[in-house]
């Protein structure tokens, strides 16, 4: 399954310098060395050699528990230089640390907005398509049409401070705008 994940999260990326966050289960850094390689250019006999992508970066977030508690964070960068990591890191959160506090937080809203898919609802999913266009729209409407507070930027002017919203598309570069939802 994070084999399948991390497929479409290549599919979806561009070739540009790209910053995968996890915690500390080994599952990850396999099929990430496995999904984010491609073909060498090669001239000779054999089959051609595989290259892992150079603008790949990732880290690891690995919590350690005791009785319930987090009482050490420990973070690794396992592939990329440290430079590219923090400027990536810088881009998604101006304040924070390597982490995986958006995943978290996606996957909280995830679950206050599709019942359906958390265990012990009265929502019932019968279909799988169901699902996949709930999902699918969720997340439409989480990363074009949601400003997020912690994606915004101050902008001082006439010596005042304002606050722009943006969006996740908007703070990827990806979009200029929020988006609308018309029904």
């Amino acid at each position: 399954m994070i084999r399948r994940i991390i497929k479409r999260v290549r599919k979806q990326a561009l070739k540009l310098p790209l910053l995968i966050v996890t915690d500390g289960l080994r599952t990850y850094k396999t099929a990430i060395g496995q999904v984010f390689r491609e073909k060498q250019e090669y001239i000779g006999r054999g089959r051609k050699r595989l290259r892992e992508w150079a603008e790949i970066c990732y880290a690891q977030v690995i919590k350690r528990y005791k009785e319930r508690r987090v009482v050490e964070v420990e973070r690794r960068i396992i592939k990329g230089k440290e430079e590219i990591v923090e400027v990536l890191r810088h881009k998604a959160s101006e304040e924070s640390v390597i982490n995986t506090a958006f995943i978290e937080r996606l996957n909280a809203s995830i679950r206050r907005r599709l019942s359906k898919i958390v265990r012990r609802t009265r929502a019932l999913a019968r279909r799988v398509e169901t699902i996949e266009e709930a999902i699918w729209l969720f997340g439409s409407v989480y990363n074009f049409c949601t400003p997020h507070k912690s994606l915004r930027v101050c902008i001082v002017k006439d010596e005042q401070k304002h606050y722009a919203n943006r969006t996740p598309v908007m703070a990827a570069g990806i979009s200029d705008h929020i988006w609308t939802v018309k029904s």
